[in-house]
Formats: C-alpha cells, sequence, structure tokens
C-alpha cells in the first residue's frame, strides 16, 4: 500500500522566501512552480497562517512522477507598518495517494490516522520596500550607487555589525541624502528626505540602517518599517553579529 512507504520529495521554485514587493496597497500576485521529484503520485495542500491576505491558487492537486504545477500566490492589500507580517508563511504538504486511487484529490488522505506519512515545506515571506530587498542570503540596497541608482548586493555572511536608529533621532553628521557622511565612514543609498531635517519634515516611521561588511566604507540605507526588517534579518543573520539599537560612528 502506499500508506507504508513514506512520501519522497518535491521540488519548489522559489525553495525558500517568496518577496512581495511594495507598495502594499493593490493585491499582489507571484508564482511557485511545485514538481513531484518522487517515483509515486502524490496528492498535495497549501496551508497559509494569515488566509486574509494570503490566498493560493490552486490551493490542492495531485501529481503524477514528474510532473510540475504552477500555483499563483496572492497577496492582498494591507496596512503596511500596522499589520504584523512576520509570521506570514506558505506550507505545503504533500503525501502518497493510495495504490488504484484515481487522479483526483481527496481531503482525506490528510485527515485521520490513515496517512501517517506526510511532508512539509514551509515558505517565509521576506521584507521589502522601497528602499531594500531581503533575500535568504543576500540584501539588496535600492538605489545605492551615484549617479546610476544601481542597486548594492551585500551577502549577509559579510556583515559583522548593523546599527539602526530612527531617523528622527539620527545626528545629520553621520547621514546624507546620497553618499559618503561627511562625518562618518558611511556611504548613504539614496533617501532625498534623510538629512532634510525642517524643510521637509521626515517620516517617523523610517529608519537608517548601517551594516558594516569589511570594506573601507559601510554601507547605508533607509528602511520604511524597522520591526519587520529587524525581525526578518535577525533570522537570517549568524549570531556572532552585533547589533547596535543606535548610529554614532566615527
Amino acid at each position: 500500500m502506499a500508506q507504508s512507504v513514506p512520501p519522497g520529495d518535491i521540488q519548489t521554485q522559489p525553495n525558500a522566501k517568496i518577496v512581495f514587493n511594495a507598495p502594499y496597497d493593490d493585491k499582489h500576485t507571484y508564482h511557485i512552480k511545485v514538481i513531484n521529484s518522487s517515483a509515486r503520485r502524490i496528492g498535495y495542500g497549501i496551508k497559509t497562517t494569515n488566509m486574509k491576505r494570503l490566498g493560493v491558487d490552486p490551493p490542492c492537486g495531485v501529481l503524477d512522477p514528474k510532473e510540475a504545477v504552477l500555483l499563483a500566490v496572492s497577496c492582498d492589500a494591507f496596512a503596511f507598518g500596522q499589520e504584523d507580517t512576520s509570521n506570514d508563511r506558505i506550507t505545503i504538504e504533500w503525501t502518497n495517494t493510495p495504490d488504484g486511487a484515481a487522479k483526483q484529490f481527496r481531503r482525506e488522505w490528510f485527515q485521520g490516522d490513515g496517512m501517517f506519512s506526510l511532508l512539509q515545506n514551509n515558505m517565509s515571506i521576506l521584507y521589502e520596500d522601497e528602499y531594500v530587498r531581503l533575500g535568504q542570503f543576500t540584501l539588496f540596497v535600492k538605489n545605492y550607487h551615484f549617479p546610476t541608482k544601481k542597486t548594492k548586493s551585500v551577502s549577509l555572511e559579510a556583515i559583522t555589525t548593523l546599527w539602526f536608529e530612527e531617523q528622527e533621532t539620527c545626528k545629520s553628521t553621520t547621514t546624507k541624502i546620497w553618499g559618503k557622511a561627511s562625518a562618518a565612514s558611511i556611504y548613504w543609498a539614496l533617501d532625498v528626505k534623510r538629512s532634510l531635517g525642517s524643510l521637509s519634515p521626515r517620516s517617523p516611521a523610517k529608519s537608517n540602517v548601517v551594516v558594516e561588511v569589511g570594506a573601507k566604507l559601510r554601507v547605508g540605507f533607509s528602511v520604511e518599517n524597522i520591526d519587520e526588517f529587524m525581525d526578518a534579518i535577525r533570522t537570517l543573520l549568524d549570531y556572532h553579529v552585533i547589533i547596535v539599537n543606535y548610529i554614532n560612528l566615527p
């Protein structure tokens, strides 16, 4: 019987993370490819930790060996910075179908004790806003290089220290709208409101972040929601990384 044989592997593309881009006042849809890499037919089902915000179509199905399906993953509009997204997850569950069963999904395959061999694959929703995108292994700082505005890629393994502070309290001598700060070894990505002070009030929700990567200049950038960003990056950084909640650098 299929129930006595543990399910084989599946592959997903992407394999672990999904990134939804700002702005968040409209619905976004991305795709996941699921491939049955095993030698048996499987049934799969999708769960989300936030059914009001996240949806998947189709939510379940059956795949023959080596067969693939493209899932549409949607994120409804939400109030960025006011809703907690740190625990958003998509879980793919799969199991072997019973021998002789038709190629039609049955919910009972995932219920009770009849099918003990059930596997899961959890996919995280990572952080992205207007200024920065956080990947599984890389930090992408947008509008960094002058004058091209090209993105700078920073390996998370290269980060040894991270500083962060709300823009309202950062010293102006350590920051700059774009380029090298006058009184600190920091090169800042573009943010036209970062150092304008009273001429253009800065958003209290925004923060500055600086990372040390072993280069001559540290990398500085803005973040729209520091709590969500820090929750996401803490799970990816090495435990040796020093994190400081203010920016007071020479």
